[in-house]
């Protein structure tokens, strides 16, 4: 069977990953474990960056520079 593709909005994304409970958490999910292919732009890469270089999201969910 073909995987579904599929676009996550930035702040589903940006949640399944920092907060391991949710929805957005078991969306990021089923896109780690192959069950479907996330479809990503230069564009959406971009967003998601900065969204997460910002102070108040580095700050509340402690995230650093790597």
């Amino acid at each position: 069977m073909k995987k579904p593709l599929v676009v996550i909005d930035t702040n589903v994304f940006i949640s399944g990953l920092i907060i391991p409970k949710g929805n957005p958490y078991k969306v990021v999910q089923l896109w780690q474990s192959g069950s479907m292919q996330v479809a990503v732009s230069s564009e959406l890469i971009a967003e998601i960056s900065t969204v997460l270089d910002r102070k108040k999201i580095k700050t509340k969910f402690h995230l650093s520079d790597v």
